[in-house]
């Protein structure tokens, strides 16, 4: 499961004024969960390049962030700056490792200027450790319950991107017409979930209209394609095979809505699998859970690459849309 710890879907809550705090909110509570209270010590401005220390490892947390979130957005210059901060009270806290929190992922040149001045100021690689977004999104996935009040990711769709996502999913113009008005007729609200992600789309239905039909708007919302990718220095493969489940269950497409649906409860979840092949073996299929791969050594490395690689590319791509459908320029 990975999270975006954008401002699209951070909320700024009381105490908190800004973005930034907020975020170091987010950072603060997490370790607190996985560390417990008596580690966990938020330290009050002027913090001197420390936002939260950890007495028991002797770790000091300088929380950056910014708003877009996306990789390289970090100012690695302000990075340093809290860094040269906190070197001058190091005698002070007696911090052995440095760990920078940030909501995004560092490009190779924000490596390059964070190691030039490491070497300048004579620092050792355990000296300092950054904790990127797929770091937090392991812990939020791990205490969930203890950050949902600073996160925000449903989504509510309207008829004209309902629209346009049947057209995404290239329905025929009368075939389109058709379902809208189906929308209009035998109404019904869905809600759509996923497990790659915490998005939850809401959008206006219709009861009479197939499982199938469904399938094809949520892949369009979550901008999922279902090409092949080819990773050739691998020698494998891989595509997504998806379902919509109800309460756990796949459905079948012929299904209609109002078959499916019952006391009240409208929420599907988009499940997607990767399918990999490995091109060495002319093997069949493999169809695997992302989650169960990792650490297993039943698979080989490239296996594990190839399911790698290729759901990021997908939750990258969720995220993109989701953020369009934010916007409102889905």
């Amino acid at each position: 499961m990975r999270y975006n710890f954008s401002a699209d879907f951070v909320k700024v809550t009381a105490p908190d004024t800004s973005f930034a705090d907020a975020w170091e909110t987010i950072c603060y509570t997490l370790l607190l969960n996985e560390f417990g209270e008596q580690d966990i010590i938020k330290l009050k401005a002027p913090e001197k390049g420390i936002d939260i220390w950890r007495p028991v490892n002797q770790s000091a947390y300088q929380c950056k962030s910014n708003e877009h979130g996306y990789k390289g957005s970090i100012d690695m210059s302000k990075v340093i700056q809290s860094l040269s901060s906190a070197l001058l009270v190091r005698n002070t806290y007696k911090w052995r490792e440095y760990i920078i929190c940030v909501n995004a992922s560092i490009t190779g040149s924000g490596y390059e200027k964070l190691l030039e001045f490491k070497k300048s100021r004579d620092l050792s690689e355990s000296d300092i450790k950054i904790l990127q977004a797929d770091d937090w999104s392991e812990l939020a996935e791990k205490h969930i319950d203890s950050i949902k009040q600073y996160l925000d990711y449903r989504l509510l769709v309207t008829e004209d991107e309902l629209k346009h996502a049947f057209e995404k999913a290239r329905y025929y113009d009368q075939y389109i017409q058709q379902y809208m008005s189906a929308v209009n007729s035998t109404p019904v609200s869905v809600k759509l979930t996923n497990n790659r992600t915490p998005i939850c789309i809401e959008l206006p239905f219709s009861s009479d209209l197939t499982v199938k039909q469904l399938l094809d708007v949520a892949k369009a919302l979550f901008g999922i394609d279902m090409n092949k990718r080819q990773y050739k220095e691998l020698e494998t493969s891989a595509s997504p095979s998806v379902s919509l489940l109800y309460n756990g269950q796949a459905q079948s497409f012929d299904k209609k809505i109002s078959e499916v649906i019952h006391e009240g409860d409208n929420s599907f979840e988009l499940w997607i699998k990767i399918v990999w092949r490995d091109y060495r073996e002319d093997s069949s299929d493999k169809m695997l859970e992302f989650k169960y791969v990792i650490g297993s050594e039943k698979y080989t490395n490239r296996g594990q690459e190839t399911i790698r690689r290729t759901e990021s590319f997908y939750q990258a791509n969720m995220w993109d849309s989701a953020i369009s459908i934010k916007k409102g320029i889905f």
